[in-house]
Formats: C-alpha cells, sequence, structure tokens
C-alpha cells in the first residue's frame, strides 16, 4: 500500500521540500512514513521494546526530517525514503545506546543541579572539547558558551537538557513532565547534543532552529 502510494508523487515534491515548501514535506512524510515504518519494524531489540515504540521513532525522525531537509541532496522520492529510514535507525541506535549506558551505571558522570552555576557534568561537559573555535580557551569561557548555547536551543531540545543535564533529573521525570515516553526523551536528548556541537562548532549562538 506504501509503495503504491509513493508511486503518485513526483520527484518534485521532493525538490519543493527541499527549497522550503513545508506542505510538500509534510505530503513526502505522510506517504513515506508507513513504508519507514515497514523497515524499522523489528529493529528495536526486544528487550527495549517496551520503553521504545516505533512511534517515539517516528516522530523525532519527522522532527529531525524538517530540521536536515535543506542539506538533503538527493531529488528523487527513493533518496528521500532511504534518507528517513537512515535517520529512523540513528534514532533507535541512540535511544539503545542511551538505554544501555543508564543501565550500567552512566548516570554516575551527572551532578545533582547546575543551576547555581557549578561545572558541567559528564556528558554534557564533552561537548566542549575542541569544539570551541580557539584552542587556548579556558575551561569558564567553555562553559560560559555552552550555557549560552542551551539558551539559544529549540524549546523542546532545551527542556530536555535542563531537566535531564541541569536538574539532573532521572530520564523517566523528564519523560513525564515532556508528556513523552523514555525512549523519545532519550532520542530527542541526543538530538539536542548534536545541535549544541554545531552551535558550539560554529561558535553562533544567535540562533537556533528546531
Amino acid at each position: 500500500m506504501g509503495h503504491g502510494r509513493m508511486g503518485r508523487l513526483n520527484d518534485s515534491l521532493v525538490v519543493h521540500a527541499v527549497s522550503g515548501d513545508t506542505n510538500a514535506l509534510g505530503e513526502l512524510l505522510r506517504t513515506c512514513g508507513p513504508i519507514v515504518r515497514l523497515k524499522i519494524s523489528g529493529r528495536i531489540p526486544p528487550r527495549w521494546r517496551s520503553l521504545i515504540s516505533v512511534d517515539d521513532v517516528l516522530q523525532q525522525t519527522y522532527a529531525d526530517a524538517f530540521r536536515g531537509i535543506q542539506q538533503f541532496k538527493s531529488k528523487t522520492i527513493t533518496a528521500f525514503v532511504s534518507w528517513l529510514t537512515s535517520l529512523a535507525r540513528c534514532n533507535i541506535l541512540d535511544a539503545v545506546k542511551a538505554f544501555t549506558a543508564e543501565k550500567r551505571g552512566g548516570r554516575r558522570g551527572r551532578v545533582r543541579s547546575l543551576r547555581n552555576g557549578s561545572s558541567f557534568g559528564e556528558p554534557l561537559a564533552g561537548l566542549t572539547s575542541g569544539s570551541t573555535p580557539s584552542r587556548c580557551v579556558s575551561k569558564k569561557e567553555d562553559q560560559r558558551a555552552l550555557r549560552r548555547a542551551i539558551k539559544r536551543l529549540p524549546q523542546a531540545y532545551r527542556c530536555v537538557i535542563e531537566l535531564c543535564d541541569l536538574d539532573g533529573q532521572e530520564v523517566s521525570h523528564a519523560a513525564k513532565v515532556l508528556g513523552r515516553s523514555s525512549g523519545a526523551v532519550h532520542m530527542l536528548r541526543a538530538r539536542a547534543y548534536v545541535r549544541l556541537r554545531e552551535l558550539l562548532s560554529a561558535g553562533d549562538f544567535s540562533a537556533a532552529r528546531a
């Protein structure tokens, strides 16, 4: 059924989406989403299926697509489906890695609270390593840059960083606050880290897109 629907589209829809037409991108996601769902079904390891749903993965993947569509280089629907599937598989891996680290005690590197200006704990502090424009920047300058970058994150990204990294809350608590599953929060946090790295690498804290 999905392939039949896709067959009714033409590649010009991809061109419009890449050029910034959100209606075209929405139509692509509505049409190609069921195909991607089939491709990733069974990709979530059995032990994590109670925590990560396919719907969680697709929701984050669609958000990634809206944010990254202008960097998509190809102009065919077939390539778009492959790209979307790749994003979805990466989101699954991100969530599984996060759950595995949490199970092994990955939260030990997090501090109690960073609201008082104390040093960042891992993994957030690692984002500044080698990412600032000057190699001579002090640790305090790194921290100030990271705080400015966090303030420029899209709201959903900023909220998950504030809850999990600044307040040191458990992912399960953040999930309740944000009205998402734990798997969705882990994927959202991974995307927030990616965006922070981009901002720090560019030295640009004036804007951040979702």
